[in-house]
């Protein structure tokens, strides 16, 4: 029941991460950060419960600042970029409309990511992963293997066309 650091970005989805970290009692519950100031807050974004970032262009470099990540968009048109935090070695959790994405399909069969319904179940993956670290890293290991294992299409893509990089 000890939520450390909950990384939820883009624009708010009502995922409910920073309602319950208040409700456990929470002090340092979210860091607001824009991109122009975001180099100064890192210290504070290290230590903080929940980030929502409200700008484009940090997803990518951003996610490890977090324990697991929740990528928006699905329960709208689409998940975002899923790899962009398993990289990270991080769990993965995403709402429904994820079925024509290959990376989130994948790493749901290998158990790395999660598919959330609504905020109840959204909370027990909290729970369940911020209160076993051993789980934790274990799923996000997979998510980390994955990317690992199906990376170097460029380098593919050069040789094949018989390019010097």
């Amino acid at each position: 029941d000890n939520i450390t650091r909950i990384t939820a970005l883009g624009m708010c989805t009502g995922c409910g991460a920073c309602s319950t970290a208040l409700e456990k009692g929470k002090d340092n519950v979210c860091v607001e950060a824009r991109k122009d100031d975001f180099q100064i807050l890192e210290d504070k974004i290290r230590e903080a419960d929940c980030l929502i970032i409200n700008c484009f262009g940090l997803l990518s470099s951003i996610y490890r600042y977090g324990n697991l990540a929740y990528v928006g968009g699905g329960f709208g048109a689409g998940i975002h970029n899923v790899p962009e935090a398993a990289v990270y070695g991080i769990p993965v959790l995403f709402g429904p409309n994820n079925k024509g994405f290959r990376e989130a399909q994948d790493l749901l069969r290998m158990g790395g990511c999660f598919e959330i319904t609504g905020q109840p179940l959204f909370n027990a993956l909290v729970d369940k992963l911020t209160g076993n670290p051993r789980l934790s890293a274990k799923k996000g290991a997979l998510c980390r293997d994955y990317i690992k294992s199906n990376a170097g299409a460029t380098d593919t893509i050069f040789s094949t066309l018989q390019l010097d990089v």
